[in-house]
């Protein structure tokens, strides 16, 4: 009898499970107020413990429907806000589209008016090049601007160029944007002549002589040999010219 006894309880202490949820502090508490006397938990009715549980399942359903208009809310505001973030960056991609066709057409109409310009100004300036005279500017699909031999040719000049006529080139081209866009008289270079020879020195100054003769030209240059030379040019053209040597002159004395 007792070894039945034994494992009637074994098995009973088998099916036991371990709870998983701690006991909320003060327990004892709650449960000492709410059943103050030993008779007042076993002399309730099953009405009062069935309305008890209506009362705890209402509760819990006013709860869960908190619970879940707090959630919709939140979902709703997560909604619009992933939405705010779709209506923006579509924004952006057409204010990009919008700004890339803007810069392609702005650069497009910058080029059209000074290719023939800066056609007659690199052919007159890079006269040594082996390829012919005058460059054409090609937009390349509207991607980036190369500087080509002849018209359609998908052949970038300036991979073939010594640093000479890369520094004639860069000229032709900032002085075809003056010719055109400039609506100051006033020039300024510096240094031009720093990578050019001989030739390219030479044709510079006839450029500057007999296609900027309306502009102010203030051009420097470290070399004096230079300088004689191209101000001997201005002045074979009819052109005032002036040689202002900066070191003797301080800050003082220009000011005053």
């Amino acid at each position: 009898m007792k070894i039945r006894k034994d494992k009637i309880i074994s098995n009973i202490r088998g099916l036991k499970k371990i709870e998983g949820d701690v006991l909320p502090v003060g327990w004892e508490e709650a449960i000492s107020v709410t059943f103050q006397k030993n008779k007042d938990f076993y002399d309730l009715l099953e009405d009062d413990l069935n309305h008890k549980k209506n009362y705890v399942n209402k509760k819990f359903k006013e709860f869960k429907d908190v619970e879940l208009q707090n959630t919709k809310k939140m979902l709703k505001e997560k909604s619009d806000l992933y939405n705010a973030n779709l209506n923006a960056k579509a924004k952006i991609i057409r204010l990009k589209k919008i700004l890339t066709e803007t810069e392609r057409d702005y650069s497009s109409r910058i080029i059209a008016n000074i290719e023939l310009i800066f056609h007659i100004y690199s052919g007159r300036l890079i006269q040594n090049y082996q390829r012919g005279l005058g460059l054409f500017i090609d937009y390349a699909e509207g991607q980036q601007i190369r500087f080509c031999t002849a018209e359609s040719s998908d052949h970038d000049a300036t991979l073939a160029m010594s640093s000479g006529q890369l520094a004639a080139l860069s000229l032709a081209f900032f002085l075809s944007l003056n010719r055109v866009y400039s609506e100051n008289s006033l020039v300024l270079i510096d240094d031009p002549v720093q990578s050019l020879d001989e030739i390219n020195i030479a044709s510079l100054t006839d450029l500057l002589r007999c296609e900027l003769k309306d502009r102010q030209l203030i051009i420097s240059s470290h070399e004096d040999d230079i300088s004689r030379y191209m101000r001997y040019r201005f002045e074979r053209a009819g052109l005032s010219q002036v040689s202002i040597h900066m070191q003797s002159h301080n800050t003082d004395n220009v000011i005053q």
